[in-house]
């Protein structure tokens, strides 16, 4: 984890030998996990400069283009992976990610089902389809979908809170309030969830668990108060 010395050592070697991709790949990667995304993508492209068909180069090319919010630009190098790679499922998921951040829905919608035709397993790209079906508010489409996520994995706050809130504008209360509980017992430190949490429980004039839900809001989170 010397990530700093681990650059310098890279940077000797190409030094010696300039055409290794494996090296500045590596270094790319190393770049990215210090947070440095506009370095790695230039050590991505001396990599795809040498050897253009590193498919986990342009995976990792677009990861720190969606990083810097450049969705457009990491929607090419996710492109270039499946010209390579058309059946790797990391990169169809993200793809629909990036599609879902710039709005384009039913491209995105598109990604994550050729994603869970590959993997029926693959439950994050369940929770994709979604949030895709929330953004054009098919509640219970998005409620479907989340289902299918939780019977994968039931441990992820996230889709919990998803899915709390669709059952909530569906207005199903009662559903809504058991998927908050679950959502803030495996992320309790979301300030967010618990406010969402204590407007339902008010709603259902659940007036002291309510206070009670805001004062932990309020905890995880002061800029709340």
């Amino acid at each position: 984890n010397n990530l700093s010395e681990s650059i310098n050592c890279y940077d000797k070697y190409i030094e010696i030998d300039p055409y290794n991709h494996t090296v500045w790949y590596n270094r790319g990667i190393v770049l990215s996990r210090m947070g440095r995304f506009y370095s790695s993508i230039e050590s991505y492209e001396y990599c795809l400069s040498i050897k253009d068909n590193f498919a986990s180069a342009w995976y990792n090319k677009g990861n720190a283009q969606t990083c810097l919010l450049r969705f457009h630009q990491a929607i090419e190098s996710y492109k270039e992976v499946l010209k390579l790679e058309p059946n790797d499922v990391p990169t169809l998921h993200n793809l629909g990610n990036t599609f879902l951040e710039i709005g384009e829905i039913e491209n995105a919608i598109n990604c994550f089902n050729q994603s869970i035709k590959i993997d029926p397993t693959n439950y994050e790209s369940y929770y994709g389809l979604g949030c895709c079906y929330d953004y054009q508010e098919k509640f219970r489409k998005a409620l479907a979908q989340y289902k299918k996520a939780i019977a994968i994995f039931p441990d992820s706050g996230n889709i919990w809170y998803a899915k709390a809130d669709t059952e909530y504008n569906l207005g199903r209360l009662s559903e809504a309030l058991t998927s908050y509980r679950m959502a803030v017992k495996l992320d309790p430190g979301n300030p967010e969830l618990w406010l969402d949490y204590a407007d339902t429980l008010f709603e259902a004039e659940m007036m002291n668990e309510s206070l009670a839900a805001i004062d932990n809001a309020i905890k995880n989170g002061p800029n709340f108060g």
